[in-house]
């Protein structure tokens, strides 16, 4: 079970519930601070980690936001 806490989406990607929206759309000047944080994560990498573990297993049931981030930056 994947369990990110806050998801930054990348690439254009916009929210279908306008209440997500704005709270990304007002906090989209700090993503770049926000990302350096063990809690957040981007939706690219978010995507990077899945195919990972779909792939290669992992070896927890559960895989917190700083485990996706490890996960999605491994060669």
């Amino acid at each position: 079970m994947f369990h990110p806490s806050v998801i930054i989406p990348l690439h254009g990607v916009k929210s279908k519930t306008k209440w997500y929206q704005l709270f990304y759309d007002v906090m989209k000047p700090l993503n770049s601070l926000l990302s350096k944080l063990n809690s957040v994560i981007t939706s690219e990498q978010l995507g990077k980690a899945m195919i990972r573990v779909a792939r290669n297993g992992y070896s927890h049931p559960i895989i917190e936001s700083k485990q996706l981030k490890k996960i999605s930056m491994r060669a």
